[in-house]
């Protein structure tokens, strides 16, 4: 349990450094590990991170969204995977030529992911500082965050989710939720949601002030307009990345309906439950994670609806094994539901089991991606 004593030692260091250490030292732990795995199997050290996704990242990095760009994977073109991570490595990779390119991109996930922990620190700033790390902790260890030390754009969509989260929850800080959308908008095909989520909050606290209201709304919807725009340019369509996304259709719960998620979470869960798989997981988390949305609204309801709908409208776009992916960027329902129930006798005794169950879940998750077990 964490104790007053921890918290008092912890009150010392400048309030950012807690934050900071949490988030480089859980991520350092993946990547530490992830090298290990991968000098075990005699490859290069940054192999872990630099597989599935990460090569269709690289390629964008090195050449662009070019035109006719050749499609792989029965289809799939690099329009399905958004500018704003590629497009970061990119520039941070020009000013730092002699710097590896997968170095560059993990060190702005690092450096991403820490910056989250801090904002996420500051939402709960009135609590104590053992139980604002146990809350950090808790959020890098959930089952698929060892992907935040991959070269994939789940750090930055932590980074845009955690600044929604904190300017949604604070009322004069509206203007940080919309560059937490535009930041997840120009991320993931998901960060459609929170754009649309933070406009919406926006119509309805601003609507009063039209200027203000269109120049908030204009800011959140930033990231995604930016996204069309490429696709347009390089496409000949804005919605160039529905069609690449379509390409792992069959993979997805969008097939059939509620029918066919209903047959494929049975599937997951009880013909072909595998635990080193996220599709077994994925099926466990979004049940647990809406019931979390709906106890933290009693924190915050305008949060706890938002994550209650990014549960279930991505049910129908997403692959199953990506789901675990998917809602660690839900820090509403965690934090939220966390903020109600921390003060009960044993919550923090689970989330210490929590913590661990999940740490052990993701160094298992790294070794399977190492092995091409799974994409993620």
């Amino acid at each position: 349990m964490l104790t007053v004593a921890t918290s008092r030692r912890v009150e010392r260091l400048p309030w950012w450094a807690q934050p900071v250490a949490i988030g480089c030292g859980v991520v350092g732990l993946y990547l530490v590990v992830g090298a290990a795995l991968a000098a075990h199997a005699g490859v290069a050290a940054h192999a872990p991170f630099m597989s599935w996704d990460g090569l269709w990242y690289a390629r964008i990095v090195q050449h662009g969204y070019a035109p006719g760009y050749a499609p792989d994977h029965g289809g799939q073109g690099p329009a399905a995977f958004f500018p704003l991570f590629p497009g970061a490595v990119a520039f941070l990779h020009g000013l730092l030529p002699t710097v590896p390119l997968q170095t560059v991109g993990l060190g702005l996930n690092l450096v991403a992911v820490a910056v989250a922990m801090i904002v996420v620190d500051r939402c709960v700033r009135d609590w104590p500082a053992g139980q604002r790390a146990g809350l950090c902790i808790l959020l890098l260890t959930l089952p698929g965050a060892c992907f935040y030390a991959a070269f994939y754009s789940e750090a930055l969509f932590l980074l845009g989710a955690a600044l929604v989260v904190y300017g949604l929850h604070q009322p004069d800080r509206l203007g940080v939720a919309c560059m937490g959308a535009a930041i997840a908008g120009a991320d993931r095909p998901t960060g459609v949601f929170v754009v649309l989520a933070v406009v919406a909050v926006v119509v309805l606290r601003e609507h009063r002030r039209p200027r203000r209201c269109a120049g908030l709304a204009a800011l959140a919807g930033s990231g995604l307009a930016a996204v069309l725009a490429v696709d347009w340019a390089l496409a000949g369509s804005p919605f160039a990345f529905l069609g690449t996304e379509h390409a792992w259709a069959k993979f997805t719960l969008s097939q059939g309906g509620p029918g066919s998620a209903l047959r494929t979470y049975v599937s997951a869960l009880v013909i072909h439950p595998h635990p080193a798989q996220p599709a077994m997981w994925g099926a466990l988390v979004v049940p647990l994670v809406a019931g979390l949305a709906v106890v933290a609204w009693r924190w915050d309801r305008v949060l706890a609806t938002a994550a209650l709908a990014a549960v279930v409208l991505p049910l129908y776009v997403e692959e199953l094994p990506s789901i675990p992916r998917l809602l660690l960027g839900l820090l509403p329902a965690y934090i939220g539901a966390l903020a109600v129930l921390r003060s009960r006798r044993h919550t923090w005794m689970i989330v210490g089991a929590v913590i661990a169950g999940g740490l052990a879940l993701n160094l298992l998750f790294l070794h399977g991606f190492l092995t091409g077990e799974f994409a993620g």
